[in-house]
């Protein structure tokens, strides 16, 4: 089948450019032509910008760290200097005990200039200028992330489930006949949380005492910004209940939480485990 000549003109180009820059950064460039493309109508993507970025960075869910600068996918609200198996400069590894988040606020700042913001970094470009680009930049780096699903309104309606045969119950007092689980249960929690009197930060807070205990007050830990803003909001404690409801789906009652535990679904042994919390005192 002939081919057109603008069709034969595409391929040449793509040839000239994948073996004069290499294979991997043209993926990245057309990934950010095509991302570029898709939601352009809606927002105005700032491609020639990001165009720039690729030239450092893995825009992709990959997150690839082999590039010059960390990967970019789903860095909005995310912890600064946490891209795991990237090698970042003194600079930035003395900012991780600052809990800094990647908000808005703090991208557009640091965008705006960024050897002025972080000096000492690798990072070589000279900043946006324009603020209206800054923003432009910023929400198209919003949307480097995978979609919702299942949908939180449809967790959130399985979590809150009237039916629920341990809601508004005492729990500490049922779960004392699945104690031994919850202790199985809790050697989970042992991976990211520090159970024992001692209280260290690990890569979740410590769990010690942590029953009807205010949310959020962990000396030392850095809270993600979903987390902040729903305390802020609503503050919460840590009561049996709204244990047994959050160990359900972490990320169904606090949307984009850190946590990366997807939850305990039976009934019994999420009891279990809130009596077994109950007990670390």
């Amino acid at each position: 089948m002939a081919r057109s000549p603008s069709a034969i003109v595409i391929w040449a180009v793509l040839a000239f450019v994948v073996g004069i820059m290499g294979l991997d950064w043209t993926q990245q460039l057309v990934f950010a032509l095509w991302q570029g493309g898709s939601h352009q109508q809606r927002s105005g993507e700032p491609v020639r910008l990001v165009r720039q970025c690729v030239a450092c960075h893995d825009l992709s869910s990959q997150q690839r760290t082999n590039r010059i600068g960390p990967p970019l996918w789903r860095i909005h609200n995310r912890l600064a200097a946490r891209a795991i198996g990237y090698r970042y400069s003194s600079s930035w590894q003395s900012r991780v005990s600052d809990c800094l988040f990647w908000t808005s606020d703090n991208l557009n700042r640091f965008l705006m200039a960024p050897e002025q913001w972080m000096p000492g970094g690798r990072m070589v470009h000279v900043g946006v200028a324009h603020a209206s680009d800054r923003a432009e930049l910023v929400a198209w780096l919003q949307q480097l992330r995978e979609e919702e699903s299942p949908s939180v309104l449809t967790l959130a309606a399985m979590v809150n489930d009237p039916a629920d045969p341990y809601v508004g119950q005492p729990i500490g007092a049922i779960g004392e006949q699945w104690l031994v689980q919850g202790a199985r249960e809790a050697e989970k929690c042992m991976a990211c949380h520090d159970l024992t009197p001692a209280r260290r930060t690990v890569v979740g807070p410590p769990l010690w005492d942590i029953v009807d205990k205010p949310a959020g007050q962990a000396r030392g830990f850095c809270y993600s910004v979903a987390f902040q803003k729903k305390i802020m909001v609503q503050p919460l404690v840590w009561n049996e209940q709204n244990l047994y409801l959050f160990l359900r789906s972490p990320a169904t009652m606090i949307p984009e939480t850190r946590m990366l535990f997807d939850g305990v679904g039976d009934h019994a042994r999420r009891a279990g485990l809130v009596a077994y919390l109950r007990s670390l005192r």
